[in-house]
């Protein structure tokens, strides 16, 4: 029957013996313990419990020491336990009622508590001071109604309690406790516009909860997305590649707080929107970025492209009348490749790059499109062809990791420049025809290597032999379609310059790796800025 077992609440040298219900959760046992001691603050309190019989002093923390309590009772065959209460320091934290904010996705569970019913010292938090973000009637806030909205958000999730709207608007917002109908609290926050200066000034404040069963969480639904915006936007400007997983680790290691992944998520998504504006606005703004760069770089060139029909972004072709002057000077060698850009629209980045007289990166051009084909790249080679023209110089190499759209619009625009394929590229494809078991796997690639590096076409052809001794018929399938004139230094017509792989591509590519989730004119601008400060950085060198 449900009142065949009896506790003993003892705090502070007072006791309250109650009938022990079977039904009992770990929640309504801490509710039984505040409404009989008020003097409990904010529910930092830790639990002990000692059945007579046992003379053992176990911790009451959750819902599984609940109904330990219950099984160690018929163990010892015993019908009463006593319960100490003891304080802890203090810290704003509370049960939450079902009611959530406007941006929240999390649902709450009674056992989600912290693990601050223990003897040592909790860690402080950096949520600690929201306690005092609402305290008293006549506080002005001078972000107006949003700078309210934030602050009263970070107050309930410090002070550990859920409010509903009663009004909601730009010139008056009127909240209070979700408990208001349930329990009857009598919280309320009233706040208005100050029409004279733009502030919002709290009118009327009854900062007491009349409500009960208080117990410190470790989740709060008042943590919505934007709540999360507000915290990471430092972060996130810092280094906006900063993925939403780290985020949520870092929210809890921090503020102490459980925040879903996608509550996480969708917060980093807003600090995103709010740093460096909406992406999809971003593409609107690319022909005004156009006609800025050529209004201050005259010799600049940029071409926007959209599709006829839709209307949608195609592709952007973008060099500086200074890269292609410090071209001029470098070697005549170009570095080709793409890399993904990973913002929301997602695309990818042509870039054509040089070595400076240091062996330094120096971006020649770069072209944004939506997919890495056949179009594209002869878009960005034709376009380049054209600026080759207006500015006269060497015949200019071109080294690619040998992409099959690429290898289709080369000869189409540049029929009389070399072009070879990135001798490392090529390496690692042969390498993967043979299993990792095999010992053809390095000896093949070797072999190659040798055949790669002949000076003339009498040691290129001696070299082959042997290549092909060891397994002619995956070597020859693999040469098929592979011209020698491409990566052997014996056919090679072009000036090669020792140069045999692409990896000034893949610095390039790590060059911008940084830029590539954000919006396509923070990319565009990143590249910008970054190119400046290393021409900068030459010119102090020199």
């Amino acid at each position: 029957m449900d009142t065949s077992y009896v506790v003993k609440f003892i705090y502070s040298g007072e006791a309250e013996t109650v009938p022990l219900l079977h039904n009992w959760s770990f929640v309504d046992l801490c509710n039984s313990i505040r409404s009989r001691f008020p003097d409990l603050i904010q529910g930092n309190f830790m639990l002990r419990y000692i059945i007579p019989l046992d003379s053992s002093s176990c911790f009451l923390e959750s819902e599984v020491d609940m109904r330990m309590i219950f099984r160690n009772l018929v163990r010892y065959n015993s019908d009463f336990v006593e319960v100490f209460v003891t304080d802890l320091p203090s810290i704003s934290e509370s049960i939450v009622s079902n009611t959530v904010c406007e941006d929240s996705s999390t649902m709450l569970e009674e056992n989600d508590y912290l693990g601050c019913y223990r003897a040592e010292a909790p860690k402080s938090c950096l949520t600690k001071g929201w306690e005092s973000y609402i305290h008293s009637e006549g506080q002005k806030f001078e972000g107006g109604v949003i700078e309210f909205r934030d602050k009263l958000r970070k107050y309930a999730i410090e002070i550990g309690f859920s409010y509903e709207f009663v009004r909601n608007d730009k010139v008056r917002v009127i909240a209070q406790c979700s408990k208001k109908h349930s329990q009857g609290c009598n919280w309320l926050v009233k706040a208005h516009l100050c029409r004279a200066n733009g502030f919002f000034m709290i009118k009327r404040l009854v900062n007491v909860h009349t409500c009960h069963g208080v117990i410190l969480l470790q989740k709060s639904k008042m943590m919505g997305s934007k709540v999360v915006k507000s915290i990471v936007l430092d972060k996130i400007r810092a280094n906006p590649n900063k993925k939403p997983i780290d985020i949520a680790d870092e929210i809890k290691s921090d503020y102490g707080l459980d925040v879903p992944y996608r509550t996480v998520w969708y917060g980093t998504e807003l600090a995103k929107t709010a740093l460096h504006g909406d992406e999809a606005e971003s593409y609107a703004q690319l022909l005004w970025f156009s006609e800025s760069v050529m209004k201050s770089n005259p010799d600049s060139r940029i071409v926007v492209e959209f599709h006829r029909e839709t209307h949608r972004f195609q592709s952007m072709f973008v060099t500086y009348g200074a890269w292609m002057k410090g071209f001029q000077s470098c070697r005549p060698i170009l570095f080709i490749d793409a890399t993904f850009i990973t913002n929301k629209y997602k695309g990818q980045i042509i870039a054509a790059s040089a070595k400076d007289a240091n062996q330094g990166l120096y971006p020649v051009t770069y072209a944004i499109v939506d997919s890495e084909n056949e179009s594209n790249w002869r878009f960005f080679l034709e376009v380049l062809a054209e600026e080759f023209a207006k500015h006269p110089m060497r015949r200019v190499t071109f080294i690619s990791d040998r992409h099959v759209g690429l290898v289709s619009a080369f000869p189409r625009v540049f029929p009389n420049n070399p072009h070879g394929f990135c001798f490392r590229h090529l390496m690692a494809n042969l390498s993967d025809k043979f299993p990792a078991s095999s010992y053809l796997k390095d000896r093949i690639p070797y072999l190659f290597m040798c055949c790669a590096y002949s000076r003339t076409p009498e040691i290129y052809e001696f070299k082959m032999e042997i290549l092909r001794s060891e397994d002619g018929d995956i070597v020859a399938q693999f040469l098929e379609d592979l011209p020698k004139e491409n990566w052997c230094m014996a056919y090679f017509k072009g000036e090669r310059i020792g140069e045999m792989t692409n990896n000034l591509a893949e610095s390039f590519n790590n060059w911008v790796l940084p830029l590539k989730s954000l919006p396509i004119l923070d990319i565009n601008d990143g590249i910008r800025v970054k190119s400046m400060a290393s021409i900068a950085a030459r010119k102090q060198d020199a």
